[in-house]
This record gives structure tokens, C-alpha cells and sequence, in this order.
């Protein structure tokens, strides 16, 4: 896509990187975490601890999955994408 390089190499320059755990918290909004369970890149304890720290979340993680569920395991995590959005549209709608 268009940008995608430009902003990849932006992103990789900043030079604060630290995650701030604290702000993790103030995620007030319904957030769906999805997971590969043999993500190679960021293991599958953070999933855990990003759910833990955000009340409003849910964690799918998939099985035999790593880094990229959104390809590896395209037709499930867009279901289960569809299923979260359609759900908090009718919590707002209430």
C-alpha cells in the first residue's frame, strides 16, 4: 500500500519505544486483542498481560497461529472482527 514503507521506517526511528504499562489502563474503550499463539515475534504473554490490563478487552488468540492472524487465519479473525464490531454497535445503540 502506498505509505506503508515510508511510514514502517518513521515508526522504526522513534526513539522512545518503551510500551507505557501505565497508560495500558486508561483504555477505557472495548478493545478486541487477536494473537497468534505461536507468534514469534511477540510471544503470547502479552496478550495475556494487554487483556489483563485492559477491562473493557477481549483476547481471541488462535492456535497455530503466529505473527499475523489477519492473513494466517484470514476467514476466522474476520468473523470474529465482524462479531466484535456488531456487538458494540448495539451496546451503543442501547
Amino acid at each position: 500500500m502506498d505509505g506503508t514503507r515510508g511510514a514502517t521506517i518513521t515508526r522504526a526511528k522513534i526513539r522512545d519505544k518503551r510500551i507505557r504499562r501505565d497508560d495500558i489502563a486508561n483504555i477505557k474503550t472495548p478493545t478486541l486483542i487477536l494473537w497468534g499463539e505461536d507468534d514469534p515475534t511477540i510471544a503470547v504473554e502479552a496478550a495475556y498481560a494487554f487483556h489483563a490490563a485492559i477491562a473493557s478487552s477481549k483476547l481471541i488468540v488462535y492456535p497455530n497461529t503466529g505473527h499475523v492472524p489477519q492473513e494466517e487465519v484470514a476467514d476466522q479473525s474476520a468473523a470474529d472482527v465482524r462479531a466484535f464490531l456488531s456487538a458494540a454497535v448495539i451496546t451503543l445503540r442501547r
